[in-house]
């Protein structure tokens, strides 16, 4: 399954100035260097899928809460920077700063399994 969703991924970023020329017209054609990004972004944040849901059945909202405000933070404030100086590349690598940033549910949810902590709701 993950090799199916890598080649989807590869495929939508290697066709996306396509996709933006028969969705937006080939005036936004141009800027459709941003779908790798915002791709990659949604690759790293589907390995979150499962411990996000694992968390917060164990318990632990409040640590999945914390993360990812922080990580909504460092977005905006990446997203503050970038987007002037580089549109539609910038808000797409702030995206993928937010996925990298939420990546920290993985040690998170294998350090609550290895301490046992949280209880099964």
């Amino acid at each position: 399954v993950t090799g199916m969703c890598a080649l989807a991924y590869g495929l939508l970023a290697w066709s996306g100035p396509t996709i933006i020329a028969y969705w937006l017209g080939s005036a936004f054609a141009v800027e459709g260097r941003f779908m790798l990004p915002l791709t990659l972004a949604f690759a790293l944040l589907s390995l979150n899928v499962v411990p996000f849901h694992a968390l917060n059945g164990l318990g632990r909202m409040r640590a999945i809460a914390l993360l990812c405000a922080v990580a909504a933070v460092v977005s905006t404030i990446l997203a503050l920077v970038w987007v002037p100086e580089s549109g539609l590349d910038g808000a797409a690598w702030s995206r993928v700063a937010y996925a990298v940033a939420t990546l920290a549910l993985i040690p998170v949810l294998a350090r609550t399994l290895r301490e046992g902590q949280g209880q099964l709701r």
